[in-house]
């Protein structure tokens, strides 16, 4: 008797796990967006913690990782900026430099109150991105050291070097400007007032 043949197509060998996922070209551009944004947020922590730590003006360093978080939720915008709040947020607690883990509540709640108000009363622009936040950088640092001064780890007399701080920090926003919009760029532009 002759043997039947195998009614099942054998799994083919050598085709990983990826090659059965597809994804469109608008979830590729849409995933290479959330990467290289998270990508300025390892450099821009790492820039923080190695090089720019040991530099500082008056007592006081810059914070970048906040503030580009702040710079990329309004251009993002309400919907799609608040869960990038958050996400860095969630990143920059976990990763060390961050002074408790109470700023991702705060650093999420101002992303979300700065985007709605950027949305709903201002227009693009550079200048609307850059008040907004700085804005949140100060709130931020006000809110952080306010924090610090009930769980007694500062003292009031030290305000000036989180202002020093805000100030540090406000000159990053015109450099994380053109990097987040060149990144959103990425299939289409999504801003759309």
């Amino acid at each position: 008797m002759a043997k039947r043949q195998s009614e099942f197509r054998p799994d083919s060998k050598g085709l990983g796990f990826f090659h059965k996922l597809y994804f469109t070209k608008k979830q590729r551009q849409t995933f290479l967006r959330w990467l290289l944004m998270a990508v300025t947020l390892l450099v821009a922590s790492l820039l923080q913690d190695v090089i720019l730590c040991q530099m500082d003006v008056f007592g006081a360093t810059t914070n970048l990782v906040p503030c580009a978080i702040f710079v990329a939720v309004r251009i993002l915008g309400t919907e799609r900026g608040s869960l990038f709040g958050l996400l860095g947020a969630c990143f920059y607690a976990f990763s060390g430099p961050a002074p408790g883990y109470h700023v991702i509540a705060v650093i999420t709640v101002l992303c979300i109150c700065g985007a709605m108000f950027r949305q709903s009363y201002l227009h693009r622009s550079f200048s609307s991105c850059f008040l907004c936040a700085g804005v949140c950088m100060l709130l931020y640092e006000l809110i952080i050291f306010g924090i610090a001064l009930l769980l007694g780890q500062a003292v009031i007399y030290r305000i000036s070097v989180s202002l020093v701080s805000v100030v540090l920090s406000l000159i990053a926003i015109p450099l994380y400007y053109p990097i987040f919009r060149r990144i959103l760029r990425i299939g289409g532009d999504l801003w759309k007032d």
